[in-house]
């Protein structure tokens, strides 16, 4: 009877989720720029009962194709494009060392000065020991000065 009414329950989500993938509420449009220090792919996402612009991603590329940077907007009708949220990647010998998560701070209408750090352990054999989160505030009005 479980097995029975857990079939009707999955046949349901999945019919309605037919439907809205036939008739998808929003579109995606992609450009991708190439040039000496890598690439460039934006994806942006267009709403078509209004035709407006709502979301938008950038990823950057290094030269070698391996992810520098990732930055989400929403788009607002006064202001234009408005970051969400951004996450930089750096690596050591091609292996992900830090990735690092900065919000969109709109006091102050810029990246916050607050950030979060992914940092990536390796051992000598290459091989992932552990992965730490750290809170780095770079607000430079609370360092002491002389």
């Amino acid at each position: 009877m479980k097995a029975i009414f857990l079939t009707s329950v999955l046949a349901a989500l999945f019919s309605i989720s037919n439907i809205n993938a036939g008739n998808p509420r929003n579109k995606v449009y992609n450009n991708i720029e190439n040039n000496k220090y890598g690439s460039v792919k934006e994806y942006t996402v267009i709403d078509n009962e209004t035709s407006k612009a709502t979301k938008k991603a950038v990823y950057i590329f290094d030269i070698d194709g391996i992810l520098q940077e990732k930055t989400l907007y929403n788009w607002d009708d006064i202001q234009g494009w408005i970051g969400t949220q951004k996450y930089e990647y750096e690596y050591n010998s091609k292996k992900l060392s830090n990735i690092i998560y900065t919000k969109w701070d709109k006091e102050i209408a810029t990246w916050s000065v607050k950030a979060e750090h992914l940092i990536h352990v390796y051992n000598t054999d290459g091989e992932l020991l552990a992965v730490k989160h750290i809170q780095v505030n770079n607000d430079y009005n609370l360092m002491a000065s002389k």
